[in-house]
């Protein structure tokens, strides 16, 4: 099982974190993770780390908008 955003998405071999932010969240789809921090268990990922992550199942998954301004 996979938590994304406090939503459980089945896990299987192979999946990516970007297959399941494309598959299952209209929100992130083909997002690219740029411009939103991504925490996986709890770790910040760069962008570059998020968009090659490769899920191992039974992982919690945030992913928030990066706000900007003053």
């Amino acid at each position: 099982m996979i938590r994304l955003n406090g939503i459980e998405y089945e896990h299987r071999p192979g999946l990516t974190l970007c297959e399941l932010a494309d598959r299952y969240s209209a929100t992130y789809r083909k997002l690219c993770f740029d411009g939103f921090v991504v925490i996986v268990d709890g770790q910040a990922l760069t962008t570059d780390q998020a968009q090659a992550k490769i899920l191992e199942g039974n992982e919690d998954i945030f992913i928030v908008p990066v706000l900007d301004g003053g």
